[in-house]
């Protein structure tokens, strides 16, 4: 009977081993090992994510643009336009060197929370379902707390990168990371944004996991959090009611649970394949925030459960390129970045999908790169720049990159010189 234990243990193994040594593993090894393949990866997936979005809000928005009375096709010139803005950042941003980010740090992220402070102390501030985090001016609208996401994340790692903390005393966080963070989410708090609020605590709670923080600061830390989360919800009526209506029995269809209700019935209805590309029965007013909160619900009713499986797998997958970054990159600032971009990007994703299928209270947070937004996009977008940026400083990742122009560079002046070789034959 041992004997037979042991062979039964050792096949899986062996079946291992030599699925290991196949071909097509080894150029799987050989490929992911090459330096730049976590650039091209992370570019590659936000890419695909971004033109899915855009064919998901043109999607969502024809029916509300008609029943405004005006053009869909030329109101989808401004999503368009806004995605090759966030292409054209994302771009800049990942041909820049990194510390000059972190260096900037402090610099952009006192402009995003004195932005923040123009929504909440000026006329030209805006609100909309019971939030104030907007910025209106000459009929442009703008969301500071967006930029304020990427600026927590660049002054945290510009004070790990510069300022030399040691995580692990309470002192060190008291005086650098714990003042930034209060004042970022009392002022988003300030405009009743709570899912914006519980964003940053994500950012924060990753960061902070990732630093080494100890066990006992974690707990306490993460107490403090949600008190302060149950207070927010104790004095709205309509936080409360959100809250209470996840764990009811009974389903309130035209009241508290219409987004959901109407979300689930989106899901319902597109199966496995989904109704087709433009099909979607819910858009047509029935879903409120179809083409921002909700868009997910769009998605899987057009294109079905494989159409959301194939998104989930693109962030699972944008989760791994920023784990490999994390893991690779020498430079403490670095490793921050992709650790904060993780929290920012994956985190919110999984809130967002999680309220879509009726798993968590709504909150009102868009689905990173898919849903409409300008300030959601082009702030997303110039992270992943940066985020690029670090994954270009790998060792051996800039010269690698360059290698594909090099080489087109020199196949121009080899055809070249054949032409005038020829010309003069």
């Amino acid at each position: 009977m041992n004997v037979l234990r042991r062979v039964t243990r050792a096949i899986p193994t062996v079946r291992f081993e030599a699925h290991a040594n196949s071909p097509m593993a080894k150029h799987w090894h050989a490929y992911t090992t090459t330096p730049g393949f976590t650039f091209v990866l992370i570019r590659l997936l936000v890419v695909l994510l971004a033109f899915i979005g855009l064919i998901m809000v043109f999607s969502a928005t024809t029916i509300m643009k008609l029943s405004a009375g005006s053009n869909p096709f030329l109101s989808f010139l401004k999503p368009t336009l806004l995605l090759v803005a966030g292409l054209v950042l994302m771009t800049l941003c990942s041909k820049a060197r990194y510390q000059l980010f972190i260096g900037t740090a402090p610099l952009i992220f006192g402009i995003s929370l004195a932005l923040q402070g123009v929504v909440l102390f000026t006329g030209l501030g805006q609100g909309a379902g019971g939030n104030k985090n907007w910025i209106s001016v000459a009929g442009f609208q703008a969301q500071p707390s967006e930029l304020i996401k990427l600026g927590l994340i660049l002054y945290i790692a510009w004070v790990v990168a510069c300022q030399q903390i040691d995580v692990t005393k309470m002192r060190d966080l008291l005086k650098w990371v714990a003042p930034a963070a209060l004042v970022a989410l009392g002022l988003v708090l300030g405009g009743h944004d709570l899912g914006t609020a519980l964003i940053f605590v994500l950012i924060l709670a990753t960061v902070l996991v990732y630093l080494g923080v100890p066990k006992r600061w974690l707990f306490l830390l993460g107490g403090l959090g949600v008190f302060c989360v149950g207070v927010a919800i104790g004095v709205s009526p309509s936080r409360r009611a959100r809250v209470a209506a996840i764990f009811s029995s009974s389903k309130d269809e035209l009241g508290i649970d219409l987004q959901q209700v109407r979300a689930a019935w989106g899901l319902g209805t597109g199966g496995l394949l989904g109704v087709g590309p433009g099909a979607s029965r819910q858009k047509w007013n029935y879903l409120p925030e179809a083409h921002t909160d909700f868009i997910f619900a769009i998605l899987g009713e057009e294109f079905g459960l494989i159409g959301t499986l194939a998104v989930l797998l693109l962030f699972v997958a944008l989760a791994w390129g920023l784990y490999r970054l994390m893991v690779a990159a020498t430079d403490p600032g670095a490793k921050v970045i992709a650790v904060g971009a993780m929290g920012w990007i994956i985190g919110q994703a999984l809130i967002n999908i999680a309220v879509v299928i009726g798993w968590g209270p709504v909150v009102g947070v868009p689905l990173p790169f898919v849903s409409s937004g300008g300030s959601s996009l082009l702030s997303t977008m110039t992270m992943m720049g940066i985020v690029l940026a670090c994954a270009r400083a790998e060792p051996g990742a800039r010269e690698r990159l360059a290698k594909p122009r090099r080489a087109i560079d020199r196949s121009i002046a080899f055809g070249r010189l054949r032409r005038k070789k020829a010309s003069r034959g």
